[in-house]
């Protein structure tokens, strides 16, 4: 909170917030004014994407994530801290054969792609695939960036089942229980816009994989998936940058969480 806020002063929000919330980290910014600027967004997003009880599951954490990519914010500073993930409907294997699906994840720091899977529709499968092979090469991402697809949210308009009334709580859809139990925080973006370093990712995709699997031959998802890592590899190779912080925000994937999802669709 800056100390020269004039719209929601530190005396009456902050100061007293942080005597009444458990765990409560309240850092100060000296002459700071209502909304903070960049250098500041920047920081908060550090602070509470760092790992640490009792931050990932709070809402006003992953709320002030969210502000922080509604200013047009540049990249997170660990890798591992925001991974941002999303499906490509396309037709990859030539203009002549039907559509598939890519599903992939971009690390927000460095541009790296940790995972991805051919589908022939985008579904929960896909996004568990992403992650187990994100979490075995690097570890758990701090948080999720995607659009609000219904494989990460339930129907808001919907009406409310008896037992979400008795709770008090929608369901979770699948992928939203996996990510709750892993302690992964999930951010619904709102635009395609809203999601710009996975949606450049999809221009470089269409232009260089596309060409790469014509001269290579492949036509099929099977094979696709075959010659995906090796691609990535090259991929991350030429466009990966390094991360302001050098040290990474993955943690460490337990068993529970690896069977969970190989459970689910066989990833």
């Amino acid at each position: 909170h800056g100390d020269d806020d004039q719209i929601v002063p530190i005396g009456a929000a902050a100061l007293s917030t942080v005597k009444i919330v458990k765990q409560a980290v309240l850092k100060v910014y000296q002459g700071g004014a209502h909304g903070l600027g960049v250098d500041a967004r920047r920081e908060v997003a550090r602070i509470h994407l760092a790992p640490g009880p009792g931050l990932r599951h709070d809402p006003a954490v992953l709320a002030l994530v969210k502000q922080q990519i509604a200013a047009g914010r540049e990249r997170m500073p660990r890798e591992g801290q925001l991974l941002q993930v999303d499906g490509s409907k396309h037709r990859w294997f030539g203009p002549d054969r039907p559509f598939a699906t890519l599903v992939a994840g971009i690390d927000d720091a460095t541009g790296r792609v940790p995972g991805g899977t051919f589908r022939a529709q985008e579904d929960a499968v896909g996004y568990f695939t992403t992650f187990a092979q994100t979490a075995e090469r690097h570890g758990l991402p701090g948080a999720v960036y995607s659009d609000r697809h219904g494989i990460f949210i339930v129907e808001q308009n919907r009406a409310l089942t008896l037992a979400e009334q008795l709770t008090g709580k929608r369901s979770l859809t699948q992928v939203g229980r996996a990510l709750a139990e892993a302690a992964i925080g999930w951010i619904g973006a709102h635009s395609a816009e809203a999601k710009g370093r996975v949606e450049r990712l999809w221009g470089t995709f269409q232009d260089r994989l596309v060409a790469e699997l014509r001269l290579e031959g492949i036509t099929t998802i099977e094979a696709a998936n075959a010659f995906l890592p090796g691609f990535l590899e090259r991929h991350n190779e030429r466009f990966a940058v390094v991360a302001a912080d050098p040290v990474p925000a993955w943690r460490e994937i337990g068993d529970y969480q690896i069977r969970s999802c190989r459970g689910v669709g066989g990833c």
